[in-house]
């Protein structure tokens, strides 16, 4: 289905150029056409039913619900919603399922299927992307052209199709990346892992939390993966691209420090908490405390540091 709806959209795109009259029905063909191949690489590729909470769509991106949204109400006869979130979208409830959709549901199951059974199906997503991405550029070369040419008062057809429907495609892209990465690296859950871990190590550098063992099986995992699928490694640096916002390097700049802080010689500590003003009293105090116990200073050397380290942060 996807290359018989890959090979036709690419020949249509490629011949509207070349186009000196077109009719208006024969855009609607092609906006329908788009269409159905937009909603099946979705259906295939850009849903994760492992999600908890069975959400098939980012929040976020609220341009290719409502390209969906839109697709299965002018194409309900030839579309059929297997999403989770299908029950919010406006599809003709009462329309009776022709033999063609039964046909192409079928296709389309067979090929989940397989999506599973090949790895998380890596290929098959990232050429689904790839291919309608592809499909997308060359309808755009067409905007101007389909403007040119058709009649003035059929302009906001077109503007409709390339903005709600062609328009949607990146985010379609971003999604299936992100669904794909989730797949590949299922990590959602360290982050409260990692918050509810508890810190107090008896030897420091000799131990570590639990959920550090579950990362690194996961990470063994996706090289599997990664390896099995042939799948390129910019899928999961897409797919997660929206940690990018972030800059972590500081953060993990000054974690570094606070480690290394563990191994300084005891007559470090105050010049340390000197020239390390990004870090809270408490935190130095408490740096302070696990050193002198794990070290095994005796009490006065610890309360001495700790005046002194107390004395110069009021200077």
């Amino acid at each position: 289905m996807l290359f018989m709806c890959n090979r036709l959209m690419d020949k249509y795109a490629r011949l509207m150029p070349r186009l000196d009259i077109i009719n208006i029905e024969f855009l609607k063909g092609i906006s329908q056409l788009f269409g159905i191949f937009f909603n099946f690489v979705f259906e295939s590729f850009g849903q994760q039913n492992t999600n908890p909470g069975g959400k098939g769509l980012n929040d976020a991106l609220v341009q290719l619900k409502t390209a969906i949204s839109r697709i299965r109400g002018d194409c309900g006869q030839w579309v059929k919603s297997r999403s989770p979130f299908s029950s919010s979208i406006s599809t003709p409830l009462n329309m009776p399922s022709s033999h063609t959709d039964n046909r192409l549901n079928g296709i389309a199951n067979s090929n989940l299927k397989h999506v599973t059974c090949t790895s998380y199906g890596l290929k098959e997503r990232c050429t689904g992307a790839d291919t309608i991405s592809l499909v997308a550029r060359l309808l755009q070369k067409s905007k101007g052209h389909l403007h040119s040419i058709l009649l003035q008062n059929n302009a906001a057809i077109v503007d409709d199709f390339y903005v709600h429907l062609v328009g949607s495609v990146p985010d379609l892209v971003e999604q299936i990346h992100r669904t794909t990465a989730r797949l590949l690296l299922p990590i959602s859950g360290y982050a409260d892992r990692i918050a509810n871990a508890k810190w107090e190590v008896k030897e420091l550098g000799m131990e570590h939390n639990g959920y550090v063992d579950l990362l690194l099986g996961e990470f063994k995992h996706y090289k599997m993966r990664l390896a099995q699928g042939g799948i390129r490694q910019e899928v999961l640096i897409t797919g997660l691209q929206h940690f990018l916002t972030i800059n972590v390097k500081p953060k993990l700049l000054r974690v570094e420090t606070f480690i290394k802080a563990f191994y300084l010689p005891e007559t470090d500590y105050v010049h340390w908490a000197r020239i390390h003003p990004e870090y809270t009293k408490k935190q130095i105090m408490g740096l302070i405390n696990l050193v002198a116990t794990m070290k095994g200073w005796k009490r006065k050397t610890k309360l001495e540091v700790l005046e002194k380290i107390e004395s110069a942060s009021t200077l």
